[in-house]
């Protein structure tokens, strides 16, 4: 079996703007507006809180989930032209170094 693994890795400065662009994008289940601060909540499974300035100068908080951030990193690949598979198993987790990774598995028999 054939493996083909696929991993960008980001720092949290990174991951914000990735945030930001999703969120700004009206593609988050959450409120849009601009991603002001982006902090931990849990490491397994990956989450952060997110505050979030809206129109209105209120700052609303904001969970992302997983599933969520695997949306924001598939946007920022296609504005980057970074091809993503669509039967690819796709997962976000954080480094041993603290650096957040999306990965991106895709398995084909030969």
């Amino acid at each position: 079996m054939a493996i083909e693994i696929r991993r960008l890795i980001v720092n949290k400065d990174e991951l914000k703007q990735i945030s930001n662009d999703f969120i700004a994008s009206g593609e988050s289940d959450g409120p849009t507006g601009i991603v002001v601060d982006l902090k931990v909540i849990k490491k397994d499974p990956i989450s952060f809180l997110v505050q979030i300035k809206t129109s209105d100068d209120q700052q609303t908080p904001f969970s992302l989930d997983e599933g969520q951030l695997v949306l924001a990193f598939i946007r920022y690949c296609a504005t980057k032209k970074i091809p993503v598979s669509r039967s690819a198993t796709k997962t976000v987790n954080f480094t041993d170094k603290d650096m957040i990774a999306f990965d991106m598995l895709l398995q084909s028999t030969i």
